[in-house]
């Protein structure tokens, strides 16, 4: 257990909230990271196989193009997934990038507007009540 890096060689781990490298193995976990399918804009969809491994058996449908999923394992540039939204299989393995061209990116995490401020309560405001634990 060392320190949660922010970049790794096999895959791009900037911004997780968690980010864990096994040693040697070139697997990475991640804590709710979600990606987004950019991939298979002309395909209706982007391959999905049942394991890890590219000969794998294909599963009969495709994940759409605009797809949010969620990462359950992350091993090189394979993804295994769990669908948010979008159509295609409820759960699989796809490739991140095939030939330099990205097919599903990290989503961004959405941050707090700048636009709205936070501000103290007005003055004379009494506290919040503590809460028994």
């Amino acid at each position: 257990a060392g320190a949660v890096p922010t970049q790794c060689d096999a895959v791009r781990c900037v911004g997780r909230a968690a980010c864990d490298v096994w040693e040697g193995s070139g697997v990475m976990a991640a804590s709710n990271q979600l990606w987004r399918v950019v991939g298979g804009v002309d395909k209706g969809g982007i391959l999905v196989r049942s394991a890890r491994d590219l000969a794998s058996p294909q599963l009969p449908s495709r994940l759409s193009t605009e797809a949010l999923v969620e990462e359950l394992e992350l091993v090189g540039e394979r993804l295994r997934y769990r669908r948010v939204t979008g159509a295609g299989p409820e759960e699989g393995w796809v490739s991140i990038r095939i030939s330099g061209k990205e097919l599903v990116v990290p989503e961004a995490v959405p941050r707090p507007s700048a636009s709205k401020p936070v501000t103290a309560p007005p003055s004379g405001t009494p506290a919040p009540a503590a809460v028994a634990a």
